[in-house]
């Protein structure tokens, strides 16, 4: 008897600690967008995705954003993965902070496409993390 009192006092011990425990929920949130198209431009890169309604939208990421150093706000990831190319939008309390952009590493595939270099997009590429639209 002894036991078993000592047993279900353990178990109701151990049962308010876990309830007590906090959870903290990340400040972070991302969003994963199908990409459909990449365009590197001497300014950027235009991304061509669809949104959750299967609309295309184009995204101009400025290349200054891919600097690599902790303040650089854009990674390109290369590779060959089944799901590539998409981009993933990371967001700080509600607040785009930085994206991810993972394409394939072969500039031959058809997901890879171009833009002329004549084209002036200055406008497209002048954009900050706040100005930035973002259908999704």
């Amino acid at each position: 008897m002894k036991k078993i009192l000592f047993i279900l006092s353990l178990l109701a011990i151990m049962a308010s600690f876990t309830l007590t425990a906090e959870t903290r929920e990340s400040e972070f949130y991302s969003v994963d967008l199908m990409v459909v198209s990449v365009a590197p431009h001497p300014l950027g890169y235009k991304v061509v995705y669809y949104d959750k309604y299967a609309q295309l939208h184009d995204l101009y990421i400025p290349l200054e954003w891919f600097q690599s150093n902790p303040a650089g706000i854009a990674q390109i990831v290369y590779g060959a993965e089944k799901t590539y190319p998409y981009l993933t939008l990371y967001y700080k309390n509600a607040v785009l902070d930085h994206l991810r952009l993972y394409v394939f590493s072969n500039q031959n595939d058809p997901t890879w496409s171009t833009l002329s270099r004549q084209m002036d997009l200055s406008d497209e590429f002048d954009v900050t993390l706040e100005t930035m639209k973002i259908e999704f």
